[in-house]
């Protein structure tokens, strides 16, 4: 008899107040882990989602920087190339002026 008060007695406790039946297996445990596992699974996508967000964000980040100091290279480079244009113009006028007074002195040395 004290086992069957003991049933009793759990059978008591296992009632649910609102008297849902209690959840049981189907048979199939693919279908019995889906609804265990959902729960989890939207978790960690949500999680992936916004790891995701970050790095595209991230990403957007960098390719602003490398738009930008590209720009700032190209201006460097343009500049860079100017100043070799520029200081070679000098040398060939200074060349020049050279070589016309190394002949004004030669042609004065003539006379």
């Amino acid at each position: 008899m004290k086992t069957m008060s003991e049933l009793g007695a759990v059978m008591d406790e296992a009632k649910r107040a609102d008297d849902r039946i209690a959840w049981r297996p189907t048979g199939k445990p693919k279908d019995d882990l889906r609804a265990h596992l959902m729960p989890i699974k939207l978790k960690q996508k949500e999680k992936l989602e916004a790891l995701l967000s970050n790095h595209e964000t991230d990403v957007q980040l960098l390719q602003k920087m490398v738009i930008s100091r590209r720009a700032r290279l190209a201006a460097s480079e343009k500049k860079a190339s100017d100043d070799v244009i520029s200081r070679s113009q000098i040398t060939e006028r200074m060349d020049m002026e050279r070589v016309q007074k190394a002949t004004l002195d030669h042609e004065l040395n003539q006379l």
